[in-house]
Order: structure tokens, then sequence, then C-alpha cells
């Protein structure tokens, strides 16, 4: 099989502020009508999500209930609307021979040059900082958003806009964890301890306490947190909330991991 590569990598988010990723790539209206369906985008990927029933159980039933008509005349609310409008692509990186690996999309439509060809002589290559591990005992987020920061780094994709800080949303009434990563200068021995800091009513039912880590061996952990459920009333004024994990060593503070967590209506288990 002959190599190949795409020439462009886009990405979209989900996330709720759209605002932080502006100028990052291009934006489409989703209320643009398809020439060959003669629905509007939006419409066409609302109907497409009605098997992922695990996603939206609630709304994929209601939904499913209404024609095209009917659902139409219930998007005219622009809080209803399950995408952002604009939606925006974010540029990933663009690949091409003698082509620089950053930003060459930002200036060039979408669709230029997106047809996968064999794989070419690589343009630009950065050579990126070697790591010889931490200098000091250091606290980070770890889990899948350790992954996606590795995953960037390794892919030549630094330009992402990254949130500022880890975040999820979740179920009400589900458990909630907080992947830990504790990082130790040559993996030296220690006794360490975690504590959380969590809202009014959510209870720690795990991952908190001292533990003792053998000399070489990784350190991670992860608080379980309990959340209560929250009536539909109440999720319609939920504001994210905040977990802090605490971790000392020798009873001296050598970091803290800031989670913040949105609480909805439906989503698959974390």
């Amino acid at each position: 099989m002959t190599p190949w590569q795409p020439k462009k990598i886009y990405y979209f988010s989900d996330a709720q502020d759209s605002t932080q990723f502006a100028g990052k790539g291009f934006a489409y209206s989703v209320r643009e009508v398809s020439p060959s369906q003669k629905k509007p985008y939006w419409l066409l990927a609302l109907r497409a999500a009605e098997p992922h029933l695990t996603q939206f159980p609630d709304e994929i039933h209601r939904w499913s209930s209404l024609n095209d008509e009917e659902i139409q005349k219930a998007m005219t609310d622009p809080n209803h609307l399950w995408w952002s409008e604009p939606e925006t692509l974010i540029f990933g990186k663009a690949a091409g021979v003698g082509a620089p690996n950053l930003r060459v999309a930002e200036t060039t439509d979408v669709f230029d040059d997106a047809v996968a060809q064999p794989s070419e002589k690589p343009g630009r290559v950065v050579e990126l900082p070697v790591s010889s591990g931490p200098m000091k005992t250091t606290v980070k987020i770890g889990g899948p958003w350790e992954f996606y920061d590795a995953f960037r780094i390794k892919h030549g994709l630094w330009q992402l806009p990254v949130a500022s800080g880890p975040e999820i949303a979740v179920k009400s009434g589900s458990v909630v964890a907080v992947p830990i990563h504790v990082l130790r200068p040559m993996l030296t021995s220690a006794v360490l301890a975690l504590t959380a800091d969590v809202p009014t009513g959510w209870k720690v039912t795990g991952g908190t306490g001292k533990f003792s880590v053998a000399q070489g061996t990784d350190a991670q952990f992860r608080v379980e947190v309990q959340i209560p459920e929250l009536s539909k009333e109440q999720l319609k004024g939920a504001k994210p909330e905040t977990i802090v994990v605490h971790v000392n060593q020798d009873e001296k503070p050598i970091g803290d991991v800031k989670f913040k967590v949105q609480l909805v209506s439906g989503g698959v288990p974390q």
C-alpha cells in the first residue's frame, strides 16, 4: 500500500465558550442549507446524532418525536441550537513539499489542497527539546489531559488553543474522578498525602489520604467525588464547580490540581 497523509488537519470543539477559538481557523454557519439535501446543516447533524442514545438520551427522545418542520420551529430560539453558530474549525497542522508546518491553512480555504496524496518529503521540521525529567517534585493533572498535552507536542500541534485549566462535563448524580500525577526526580521514594476541597453537597469517596511510594515507582492517583443528583430546573442554572486536590510530601505542600466540573443532564460516565 502506498503511504499517504492528509494535507490538512482541523479540529472542532464543543466547549461552551467558543470565543476562545476566534481566529484559529475557519467558521461556517450551521444555518446554511445543503444543496443536495435542501435542509440546514444543523438539522442534518441533529438527525445524524439520533443513534447516540447514551450521549443525550432525553434530548434525542424529545427531538425524535418531532418532524423536521416542528424541530425548525423549536430551534428558532438560538439557545436551543446544539451547535455553536457559527461552527469554528480549529486549524491543527498542514503538510506539503516545502510548506511550513505552521499557520499555512489560516490564509487558504479549508478545502484547498485537501485531497490526500502519497507521502511527500515533509516541510520544515521543528526539533523539540528533550526533557530529562523533573528537577523537583511537581504535581499535574493526569489521565486524558496529560495524554493530550504529550500528544500535541509529539505531533507538532503546539499552536492549538488549550483551555486555561482541566475541565469536564458530567451527569449529575454520578462519580467524577480527578487523575493526579506526581512527578519525582529519579523516582525517589516518598510519602505523599492527598486532600481535596469539594463544593457543598459533594462528597469525596476515595483516593485521599497518605500513600507510600517506593523508589522507581510512578505515582499516579485517582480522587473520586460523588456528585449530588440535581433536578432539571436546578441544572438549568448550574454553574461550573471546582474541585481542588492538594498534595503534600513530608508535611510540606508540593502542588495543587484545580479541576472544573459542569453538571449536565446527560452523557456517558467519565
